[in-house]
């Protein structure tokens, strides 16, 4: 351990904190960002190890205000206050700074006196910073929180005029502390306060252009919140953004969308929550004037699922292109683009499509000849849904469907079909055309090892696959597996067709222990010797840390290593979220 690369310790600790989610990016959550408490004691091993695993734990800090006005109660778990990164002199490291915090906090000057000291402390060692994320809301006072769920007055009229007159008067001080300490903000997370008695809007308006005044150089702005309302905007706020997620269910006001169609012709990224057509028709239509709006250099798209959601008959109807370069469109819940037409005007550019729509507008699309075959000469990835009934089967038997998706590109790479369906062989069959798939997602359908086989031994090509397993007699699947028939199975499937295949994700599996899961989970990734990992889909993390336990237990036997090179001993199991 104390001789290992540094590039190699880098690997490990990078993959112990998962270092993506500490880049610039869109957020569609207020949850801080969490650093393991386990890379501390990685730092004792020798000054390398220090080296790396400090430079990871003080990436992404916080300070957690409560109505004490202290720094170091309360904050959630596995997260780094300033106060002990500071203390532990890694201030130089911070990447992520995080400030959640009570209106009150604010309007008192609690929050301007606590960061203006651990500022000051850290001074001119904070200008690597690039993400700020701001959460102000009563939520974080647990208190007032509850006094409001029983309907009960947290705060008396006089009272309420006071912290909105502090609020106004100390939240613009506190952006110009950041603006001092941290000078090369990008993007700007901003979750506001919806669950006081305080003036919502001025309150959140005022906070969030606070925010955005003192990062001129900002570039990804998300904006959080169910039922957080915003007035108008200054129109000199945030002239060069990029990257945009915001949330517009239940009239949040104009001023969100008034922000985004502002910055149409700069943005490249844009994610948008909504509970009805209205906010988003809006999107489309110039405020001043109902003229179309054109994201003339937009390259994603996505609508997120948003609990709430409401059909809305009428739908949105874009008079015009709004996206004439659209590489990705992704759409969590049922479309709301009820017209052919947006679908032809992507049909040059998109190279992504993943979008769950209505079996009446799909055969109104067919129609319209929006999915003849070769119209989207461009696409990738296609993940095309239907509605499901009570039981989680397709309303729609998508067999039929099918042959028609995988006819519209003549360069498709990945498909994926997550929904359970009634006859599995009438949809598998069409996807035996695409055979240079190197992803393929086909959850909805239960296979033997020995189907899971033949299917994958189809696509040579194929590197990632996620299917679901199921009992059969190809092997002692309703008890444990016994060495010999682990090395009769092996000898059987011993010649394959893929060699290309490095994950194998597993979505359901049916067998009655979780060790016996184990043991054919790895006898079929035992099968193809490119195989580096094994991802088990997972609903709850303690219930199925189980599986790992049971794999990690499996790989041991010899039995599963037929060629004596270790592989099983070499792969990397997790769990992952659906």
């Amino acid at each position: 351990m104390d001789h290992l690369p540094p590039h190699i310790i880098d690997s490990i600790v990078s993959y112990t904190i998962g270092r993506d989610k500490l880049r610039p990016e869109l957020r569609t959550d207020a949850k801080p960002v969490t650093v393991p408490h386990t890379l501390y004691p990685l730092m004792s091993i020798d000054p390398e190890w220090r080296r790396v695993a400090s430079s990871f734990i003080g990436e992404s800090a916080i300070i957690f205000i409560n109505s004490q006005g202290t720094d170091n109660q309360n904050y959630p778990e596995d997260t780094q206050s300033l106060g002990r990164i500071i203390a532990a002199g890694l201030e130089h490291h911070v990447r992520h700074f995080q400030l959640y915090c009570t209106p009150e906090d604010v309007a008192n000057g609690t929050v301007h006196s606590v960061v203006g000291t651990l500022f000051t402390q850290c001074e001119g060692r904070l200008t690597k910073v690039y993400t700020v994320t701001v959460c102000v809301s009563v939520l974080n006072s647990h208190e007032q929180y509850h006094r409001h769920m029983r309907g009960q007055p947290a705060i008396d009229p006089q009272e309420l005029a006071s912290i909105e007159k502090g609020f106004n008067l100390n939240i613009g001080r506190i952006g110009e502390l950041l603006r001092e300490a941290m000078p090369n903000i990008v993007s700007v997370v901003y979750s506001g306060d919806h669950y006081s008695m305080l003036d919502n809007k001025r309150i959140n308006t005022t906070a969030l252009s606070a925010f955005l005044g003192v990062a001129p150089s900002i570039q990804c702005l998300s904006v959080l919140g169910n039922q957080t309302l915003y007035a108008d905007f200054d129109s000199k706020l945030a002239p060069r953004l990029k990257h945009m997620h915001v949330d517009l269910s239940d009239g949040s006001g104009n001023g969100l969308i008034e922000l985004v169609v502002r910055n149409a012709d700069c943005l490249e990224m844009l994610s948008v929550e909504f509970q009805s057509s209205e906010p988003l028709n809006k999107l489309f239509h110039n405020p001043a004037d109902k003229s179309p709006v054109v994201y003339s250099r937009l390259h994603t798209f996505t609508a997120p699922f948003k609990n709430g959601w409401r059909v809305q008959d009428d739908g949105c109807a874009p008079t015009a292109n709004p996206f004439p370069v659209l590489r990705k469109f992704v759409w969590k819940r049922m479309c709301q683009f009820r017209t052919s037409s947006v679908f032809r005007w992507i049909q040059p550019t998109v190279e992504v499509m993943e979008v769950h729509i209505s079996y009446q507008n799909y055969e109104m699309f067919v129609k319209d000849g929006v999915f003849d075959g070769g119209s989207f000469p461009n696409l990738r990835r296609v993940d095309l849904s239907w509605y499901t009934g009570p039981d989680g089967i397709s309303i729609v038997d998508p067999a039929g469907l099918l042959p028609r998706v995988l006819s519209l590109s003549p360069v498709l790479e990945e498909v994926a079909f997550d929904k359970r369906v009634s006859y599995a062989c009438r949809v598998v069959a069409p996807l035996y055309r695409c055979r240079d798939l190197k992803e393929l997602t086909i959850a909805g359908i239960q296979f033997t090892i020995a189907d899971a086989i033949g299917l994958i031994n189809t696509f040579p090509n194929l590197q990632s696959v996620v299917l679901s397993l199921k009992t059969s007699h190809d092997v002692n699947e309703r008890g444990d597996v016994s060495d010999a028939e682990v090395k009769e199975f092996l000898e059987k499937h011993s010649h394959v067709a893929n060699s290309q295949l490095r994950t194998l994700e597993i979505s359901t599996v049916v067998f009655t222990t979780r060790p016996r899961a184990a043991q054919h989970i790895l006898l079929l990734a035992s099968i193809f010797k490119s195989i580096q990992g094994i991802k088990i889909r997972s609903l709850n993390e303690k219930r199925d840390a189980a599986i790992l336990g049971a794999l990690d237990e499996a790989k041991q036997r010899k039995c599963f290593d037929n060629d004596g090179e270790g592989r099983p001993q070499c792969m990397e199991f997790s769990l992952v979220e659906k």
